[in-house]
């Protein structure tokens, strides 16, 4: 047997959120490495050493989230300020690790990160509703409408950043470079990973990163009352998965814990956004605006997924691109591991499900 690395002890970092986050990052980047740069045939699961195993799934029960490579971590975790003088911003960002190495990496999480540091006001604007403490509080239809339209104002923003990734990021480059050092253990069929030293290694959520572990979405998602629930996904598989509602709850097991709190926070509201717009006709105009706004973000998105994933499966590498190999993935699926077009369109499905009707003068109107 060659050299087995030590297990080193992570008891040091546990009363620092910031130094468990680093090393969540840190290991989580090394096993993707590991399992997509080790030598197989595909007739066995590949074996993640327990130097590397242990730690990441003792730092992961930790801060409550998966481990494996997470949104977080390429991301959220994986940006700093060109400028440290300045505080992150829009325009103050550096991406400190990628895969390939490419440029047209390190834009692809910085539009990410981009679209993440925007969403910090609908963070704001739903905080402020949840902690409304007087009833009367919540049918100041004045207020409501304002923070209403201060989140389709952002959604919009949003939607714009989405898109400029397509000037920033070849999708040829981002296909057959980038994108398959995303899967994870069994993505779309491909090898499982076997987490040497940890018991529980078969049950372990290792569907590698998604943008849909970004609580932001889920944020506003539960803040309109996205019933995701609702709708039937048709998913091209022998299982035949039913709506969008089973991915979403399954891409909050991947977020650090403390994000899942809060959203389970906003669903645990006894009096919605929508259950007030419902019952007030001046405010349905400025909360069916923000759906609108949202769906609109997830026309996008369904766009830009077909643009990035769906449209290169049937393409080839360019000259000099260099093809890396996907180990059993379907092309078809997202980088989570599900059939990006029908789950997104389901998405978007239910953010129209949610627009409200308006009552005008005896007509109905939408």
């Amino acid at each position: 047997m060659g050299y087995q690395w030590p297990v080193l002890s992570t008891e040091s970092l546990e009363g620092d959120p910031r130094l468990l986050q680093r090393a969540h990052a840190v290991l989580a980047w090394l096993v993707q490495h590991y399992a997509h740069s080790t030598p197989t045939d595909g007739s066995e699961p590949i074996r993640i050493p327990k130097s590397l195993a242990v730690p990441l799934v003792r730092v992961s029960k930790i801060l409550r989230m998966a481990p494996i490579l997470t949104f977080a971590d390429t991301v959220l975790w994986n940006a700093r300020p060109r400028d440290p003088r300045r505080p992150l911003s829009m325009d103050n960002i550096q991406i400190e690790k990628t895969f390939s190495g490419t440029e047209d990496e390190e834009n692809f999480y910085k539009a990410s990160a981009s679209v993440e540091l925007r969403g910090i006001e609908a963070i704001q604007i739903i905080h402020r509703y949840l902690n409304l403490d007087d009833p009367q509080d919540r049918i100041n239809e004045s207020g409501l409408r304002s923070d209403l339209l201060r989140l389709k104002s952002v959604l919009e923003e949003l939607t714009e950043l989405m898109e400029g990734v397509k000037k920033a990021v070849d999708p040829r480059v981002f296909y057959w470079q980038v994108r398959p050092w995303f899967n994870g253990s069994g993505s779309g069929g491909g090898q499982r990973w076997v987490y040497e030293g940890v018991a529980e290694s078969a049950v372990v959520d290792t569907s590698g990163p998604s943008a849909g572990q970004s609580a932001i979405m889920h944020a506003i998602d539960a803040f309109l009352g996205i019933d995701h629930r609702q709708l039937r996904c048709p998913i091209p598989s022998v299982r035949k998965q039913h709506g969008d509602s089973a991915f979403m709850d399954r891409m909050r097991k991947y977020m650090p814990g403390l994000h899942r709190d809060f959203l389970d926070r906003i669903d645990d509201t006894q009096v919605t956004i929508k259950n007030v717009a419902m019952e007030r006709n001046g405010l349905r105009e400025a909360y069916n605006g923000a759906v609108k706004a949202l769906k609109r973000l997830r026309d996008i998105h369904i766009r830009v997924a077909c643009l990035y994933i769906v449209s290169m499966a049937r393409s080839e590498p360019s000259d000099g691109l260099q093809r890396r190999e996907t180990r059993g993935l379907d092309v078809a699926r997202g980088t989570g591991g599900n059939h990006v077009a029908s789950l997104l369109k389901a998405g978007r499905d239910a953010t129209q499900k949610a627009i409200l009707h308006l009552f005008v003068l005896g007509w109905v109107s939408y």
